[in-house]
């Protein structure tokens, strides 16, 4: 049976707010390179199979024309997903999640200076709006929360600048040898930090559970969004990416006991608004080429 493209779209953002719960769950009651090595082994593992009919680990790496540039976007994904790990924890997922949406408007930013792309006045009013909503939501933190807000936005810039670093890469390497140095090497990197620095406390089963679970929902967000991708390209996340905020709110709410605040609520709207402003532009803008 053939699943919808849209049915690929919502379920990515509802496995990464999956994801964003587990490690929530963990409350840093286990060492950061841990979940980290859980987050890229788990998907490491699941792509195994393609890797090895595709000729194997190492033949499948010396594909790529671009290796500073794979090990540069492995290096930063791996950088970007520890910012996440450690600010998720401290704030309501709901806020994390719209704050980490701020993820489109540096994508917009950046595509100028790394792929240059055009960009119209427009565009800077939407990622203005955007931001405003950042502000609203980061607000009533105060200072005490200054540094995990710091850090979600750290980690989605890093994600815009990866995000625009594989669309160059993609112009020659293949999309397995891509994926395979960014788990590979993320995994390799996460590994070793957890074994040569990171306590070795026994783990709990609930423990071994939030971390088998952050990373299989992290793994399937992935598959999902390279599914809805192929069947109906990029341009399908427009519409879905905040649906993972109201996936956020509701688990937030069911196992965490959050509940939104009005800031969250307005900023999470704002946020919504501009990136969908920025999804119908970039529509008409095609269609009128």
């Amino acid at each position: 049976m053939r699943v919808s493209p849209y049915v690929y779209a919502l379920a990515t953002w509802f496995f990464v707010a999956v994801m964003n719960a587990c490690v929530k769950g963990l409350d840093h009651s286990v060492p950061l390179a841990l979940i980290a090595l859980s987050r890229f082994g788990i998907g490491f593992l699941l792509f195994c199979p393609a890797i090895i009919k595709a000729g194997g680990f190492l033949a499948v790496l010396a594909r790529t024309r671009h290796p500073r540039k794979q090990m540069t976007r492995a290096t930063l994904s791996l950088i970007g997903v520890m910012c996440s790990f450690y600010a998720v924890p401290l704030l309501p997922l709901g806020d994390a999640s719209a704050l980490w949406n701020s993820f489109a408007f540096f994508l917009l930013l950046l595509s100028w200076p790394l792929l240059g792309e055009k960009i119209e006045v427009r565009h800077y009013a939407i990622c203005a709006l955007g931001f405003i909503g950042v502000l609203l939501i980061a607000q009533p933190h105060g200072t005490a929360q200054l540094m995990p807000l710091v850090l979600i936005l750290l980690s989605a810039m890093t994600a815009a600048v990866t995000t625009l670093t594989v669309r160059l890469m993609s112009r020659d390497d293949p999309e397995l040898t891509i994926i395979t140095w960014m788990f590979g090497v993320s995994a390799l990197i996460s590994f070793i930090w957890w074994a040569a620095f990171a306590p070795k406390d026994a783990l709990t089963t609930l423990q071994a559970l939030l971390l088998i679970g952050a990373g299989m929902s992290g793994s399937l967000s992935q598959l999902c969004m390279t599914r809805a991708f192929k069947s109906a390209g990029a341009q399908i996340m427009g519409p879905y990416t905040y649906s993972g905020i109201v996936f956020s709110v509701i688990l937030g709410f069911l196992f965490f006991n959050e509940v939104p605040t009005v800031w969250m609520l307005a900023g999470g709207l704002l946020i919504a608004g501009a990136i969908q402003a920025n999804h119908v532009f970039g529509t008409e803008t095609k269609r009128s080429r």
